[in-house]
């Protein structure tokens, strides 16, 4: 029954992901965006490139390599996933899978991936991103820290 819940958190992920997604690509132009506080807007732009805009204007082939790498990958961790024994590291590996998932659905439909929170400072911006490329960040930061502070302790 353990296994079923962290399916459960990988079909969140990818619904909520689905869901923001379909409600930008309805209710906003490419690049129209409103203001949601002074640090936060959101902006409808499309994302043919990998994690954060990289090689964006790459060959029409490379996105299609880069899906095929992206989909074997997410079976390694889905996997991965189904075999660990800790529960964090299950969560963690869920939150990416949910996230990927998520991604790699709208590479298969539309050819790019809708991104659509732009965060700033003053004129600092962080590139801008989904709900998708937020679980899969919090994943990875929980595998981090889980496993630095494992190997932290090896050394005490």
């Amino acid at each position: 029954m353990k296994k079923i819940k962290f399916i459960l958190v990988i079909f969140i992920i990818f619904y909520i992901d689905y869901i923001s997604k379909r409600w930008v690509i309805n209710n906003f132009l490419i690049e129209q965006n409103i203001n949601i506080t002074s640090m936060i807007r959101l902006i409808h732009l499309r994302n043919s490139g990998i994690a954060f805009g990289f090689f964006q204007n790459e060959a029409y082939w490379k996105s299609k390599i880069l899906l095929t790498i992206s989909t074997v990958f997410l079976c390694i961790l889905f996997k991965i996933c189904i075999k660990c024994k800790n529960e964090l590291d299950k969560f963690s590996y869920s939150m990416i899978l949910g996230g990927g998932i998520g991604n790699i659905y709208d590479r298969i439909l539309y050819g790019s991936v809708t991104d659509f929170i732009d965060v700033h400072v003053g004129n600092w911006h962080w590139p801008v991103f989904n709900i998708a490329d937020i679980s899969i960040s919090i994943g990875i930061i929980f595998l981090i820290l889980k496993n630095s502070k494992n190997f932290m302790l090896k050394f005490k």
